[in-house]
Order: C-alpha cells, then structure tokens, then sequence
C-alpha cells in the first residue's frame, strides 16, 4: 500500500514553501478516495462484432438459435464468440457470459485429455473490456466454469479452452464444488445413460432479488458483488438449461437454478428445478428463439420433473 505524506523543513525559503504548497495539493488529490464506473454510451462507434461467429459451431452449440435479449435485460455491448467446444455471448459491463452453450455429444466426454489448469483471459477480447487473471486474486471466489472441464474431454485443445475466463463467473467455492459439480456430473449421466440424446446445454450466471418479487419489497434495484481492478460481476444465481429428445424421440427440456452462495449440506439436485419460463423473465434471455412454437409452450411454461426418476 502507498502512505502519502509531505514534509518540509521549518527554515525553508518562502519560495521554497509555495512549491511544496502546491505539490502537496497535487498529492493529497493523488490521495483522494475516488473509483470510476462506466454506463452505456448513447452513442459509440464501436464495432461490437469484429470477427463473425463461425456459423456451424453455433448452430452445433445452439440448435434452437442462439439465445437473446430481452428488452428487460440492462446490459452494455456483447459480442458473440464460438470456440470449437462451445459457444457464448459475452457482455462487456460485466465482464461475464450472458450464456453459454454446449453440445452434449457423449464423444466430448471420452477420456483423452488431462486437466492442466491452463486459465487465462478470453483471447479474442485482447484490448477489449475482459476478465483477467488479476481479478479473481484474493476474492475468495472460485473459476467457475459454465461448460466444464469434464465436458470437454477428448482433446487437449478442447479442454484447455474450457479455462478461458469468459467461460467462467465468479463463484462460490462451496457451490462450484459440491451442488454445481453433482449437476454437472448428472447432466453427463444422463447423456451417457441415454435418458437424453442429442441434448444440449446453456449455462451461465444473472442477477436477481427475491424481493423484487412482491410490490411490498421491490425497489427496483439488485446489488451485487464486483471483483478486481476490473470490477468483474458476481452473478447472484447461476442457472443450466439442458435440452434433447427422450427415448421416444420428443424433446424434452429442463432447467436448474441455484444462489450463487454456500448451499445447505445435502441439498437435492431437485430444489433447483425452474420453470424456463420463469428463467427467461428474470434472466433477461430467450434461451431458444428458434423453438417450434407448440414444443415452447409445453417445454418452457411449467418445471419439469426430475429425469430418470
């Protein structure tokens, strides 16, 4: 930490004083308590897609279209990035994936890589507003990853990639570890158990308050965390929607959301179960705009159960 801090001599020359005068209200200003922010632009030139998305690995990642906007999502710009093991929109505000989609293809799952650990920093972001490594020291907060390591495993450069920042939010390390891990491990089971085929993924973190949900405590207002010198958002949920066709064939979908906190000890996979419906409003998101109509209206209105059960 730097002390700021000035002293003169008592004999110094009256010239003398009026330069340290003046440097030390240079430094006490230096000293000052001040922090920036940013808010939208209302108007910018910024090119927010540089480099087109590849098309078939999003419409492989996301087969119902890639998810969008609300207009009752408050974000700054994105821009959609796909890498060969998964595809995402990141938004530049909060530093964060919106979303994050993923084929489930059993074959990702195959064994072949090891786990290295290599994280960094979104590349295609470099110069760009991005989370970086910095951020996450000394929060407290897990990585936490939105398409898992253990997703991407039959390549080395497939599961490296999992370790870009935008596909991770800070999370709670008790969360990441222990109920997030037991769903991610479940979504696996059931591709390779076949209770789910050509199934998909979309994963990722908002910002929601209970409170906003009764007219006697809504203010309006959500408070969360930031986290580094890039004031990284800590999202205060984190959701997954898997999506794919049943042993007959019909589509089936279902969607889990979980605080982004310390879970009791014990708590089922089943308390997180949401209605897409419900996800989507408070999200922001329509997570497959290219859904037939009819199989949204009997996919997304009411909580699915529990598959395999």
């Amino acid at each position: 930490m730097a002390i700021c801090h000035s002293s003169t001599g008592a004999k110094a020359a009256s010239s003398l004083q009026i330069v340290v005068v003046l440097v030390l209200s240079v430094m006490i200003s230096a000293c000052g308590v001040r922090s920036r922010t940013v808010r939208v632009a209302t108007f910018s030139t910024l090119t927010t897609q540089q480099d087109a998305p590849n098309p078939a690995l999003l419409e492989q990642h996301c087969p119902f279209g890639a998810p969008e906007t609300l207009p009752s999502l408050q974000h700054g710009p994105t821009r959609v990035i796909t890498h060969a093991g998964y595809a995402l929109e990141h938004d530049s505000s909060s530093k964060i994936a919106l979303w994050v989609c993923e084929s489930l293809d059993p074959a990702f799952f195959e064994e072949n890589a090891t786990r290295r650990d290599p994280f960094a920093p979104e590349p295609t972001l470099a110069g760009k507003p991005r989370a970086e490594l910095d951020d996450y020291k000394g929060s407290g907060l897990d990585r936490g990853h939105m398409t898992a390591s253990a997703d991407r495993l039959s390549t080395q450069a497939l599961n490296d990639e999992t370790f870009f920042l935008s596909n991770m939010v800070p999370q709670n390390g008790s969360l990441n570890s222990g109920w997030w891990s037991r769903l991610e491990a479940q979504v696996r089971n059931w591709v390779l158990d076949n209770v789910v085929h050509d199934a998909n993924a979309i994963t990722g973190g908002f910002f929601y308050d209970p409170a906003e949900e009764d007219p006697a405590t809504a203010d309006g207002l959500i408070e969360f965390e930031q986290i580094g010198d890039g004031a990284v958002a800590v999202p205060t949920h984190v959701y997954k929607v898997v999506v794919g066709r049943n042993a007959s064939n019909e589509l089936q979908a279902i969607a889990f959301v979980m605080p982004n906190e310390r879970p009791q000890p014990g708590t089922a996979l089943t308390v997180g179960i949401k209605a897409i419906d419900w996800l989507e409003e408070r999200a922001g998101l329509n997570f497959m705009p290219d859904l037939d109509p009819a199989d949204e209206a009997r996919l997304e209105a009411d909580p699915s159960p529990m598959w395999g059960q």
